[in-house]
């Protein structure tokens, strides 16, 4: 029954999620030459692999704490990334191991460059890499 149900999903995704601006295979987004309101904005921090999980779990009640003191949350899902150890790059911020990513996204609605503050603090101390 799961195995049915990802292979539906798989092909929604493959085959009906479609757009002028998106290529499926590579994630990359192409955007309108001409802005509209289809754009979004994102940052990001890293994480030590085996420090993900309490790092998630303490960025979730961020939010919530923030969300409830400014009446702020972001109006677009989070996203995050397994970055695999790289020590062929000078400035690599996974050259001591995997990191994982904790990445906000956004349509730069009012309050998120504020909300970009908190979440710098946040990261910061807890010893993230700024991406």
């Amino acid at each position: 029954m799961i195995d049915g149900f990802l292979a539906l999903w798989r092909f929604k995704l493959t085959n009906l999620i479609r757009s002028d601006y998106t290529i499926a295979t590579d994630q990359m987004i192409r955007y309108p030459a001409v802005s509209d309101d289809s754009r979004y904005t994102f940052t990001f921090w890293a994480f030590p692999e085996e420090d993900y999980p309490a790092i998630l779990s303490q960025y979730f009640q961020f939010c919530r704490d923030y969300l409830k003191q400014n009446g702020y949350r972001s109006n677009m899902l989070d996203v995050g990334y397994c970055v695999a150890k790289d020590q062929q790059s000078l400035l690599s911020y996974s050259y001591d191991g995997n990191v994982m990513t904790v990445d906000p996204v956004s349509t730069a609605n009012p309050g998120w460059k504020t909300f970009l503050e908190a979440y710098n603090d946040f990261c910061s101390t807890r010893s993230g890499f700024r991406c």
